[in-house]
């Protein structure tokens, strides 16, 4: 059987450091016979992406493209229509990707060559610092990792590990502007939004074990501000699914406010006053 063409996608706007990491990491995979190529989509600004691009090793077949337009759904849109047809790799400029995942990726294609579904691999964090146990538990799976596997409550992938062919990603209208990185609307969710509109389409997920990334979760990405900004922009998508008549926003909501509860009674019960009056703040 003849292996669709494998394709690595990487948006990136303004972080040139944290994207050469993340080239670097490439730089040392295991390439499949499938390898096609690797687009470096910047969009908004120019900040060197080209240049970094152009120094990487001629094994990946490297490409740069500019995005004038600072959205990441809007770029990752542009870059699509010049792939060949097969399967997309969509990874970030702040992973490092282990040296056997492309190869993991191209391997489940293979078995799935006629589309319908969509893939994704478990992520590790390299986190600046730690943040308090307690705490933990309320920041978003891609800064506390994720792993795959039949016991995950959901069936969806992080938007920089995940996979899905082209054909499927056209065929539903690529991904909404309104979502995402430089979103008029701030909200976020380009990918689950994507993955949403997959499963309704009765699409099935595909766990790739071996294709692990580590994603880069900066100090910044551990305090109370920066998760309260974080649930105020997912609130934003919330509305916008629940208007595009959207049936997880209830269930979501419902199972968020059952687990902070839950740590409330836990900071009731060891008179833990900042855990109480953190959880309390995040209900309401």
């Amino acid at each position: 059987m003849e292996t669709s063409p494998l394709t690595v996608l990487i948006p990136t706007h303004g972080r040139p450091t944290l994207l050469e990491r993340t080239l670097d990491s490439i730089a040392q995979c295991r390439l499949p016979d499938s390898y096609e190529e690797l687009v470096v989509i910047e969009n908004g600004s120019r900040d060197g992406a080209g240049r970094t691009v152009e120094a990487l090793p001629e094994r990946l077949s490297a490409r740069y493209m500019h995005c004038a337009r600072g959205n990441k759904s809007y770029a990752l849109n542009e870059a699509i229509r010049t792939t060949t047809d097969g399967l997309l790799v969509f990874f970030d400029d702040d992973v490092r990707v282990h040296p056997d995942a492309l190869v993991k990726y191209s391997a489940a294609a293979q078995n799935h060559e006629t589309g319908g579904v969509y893939f994704g691999g478990p992520v590790d964090v390299d986190r600046e610092t730690e943040p308090p146990e307690w705490f933990e538990s309320f920041l978003p799976s891609s800064a506390r990792g994720y792993e795959v596997g039949p016991s995950r409550r959901k069936k969806w992938y992080l938007g920089f590990n995940w996979a899905a062919f082209r054909s499927d990603i056209e065929r539903l209208g690529g991904f909404d502007p309104r979502f995402g990185p430089g979103a008029p609307s701030r909200a976020t969710g380009q990918e689950s939004d994507m993955q949403a509109r997959m499963r309704g389409d009765g699409m099935q997920p595909v766990d790739v074990q071996g294709a692990r990334v580590t994603h880069y979760v900066p100090e910044g990405n551990c305090t109370l501000s920066w998760l309260l900004k974080r649930r105020y922009r997912g609130g934003i998508r919330s509305g916008i699914e629940l208007d595009m008549g959207g049936l997880s926003f209830a269930g979501r909501i419902m199972w968020q406010t059952a687990i902070s509860f839950c740590v409330a009674g836990k900071g009731a019960i060891k008179a833990d006053r900042e855990k109480l009056a953190f959880t309390l703040f995040t209900l309401f």
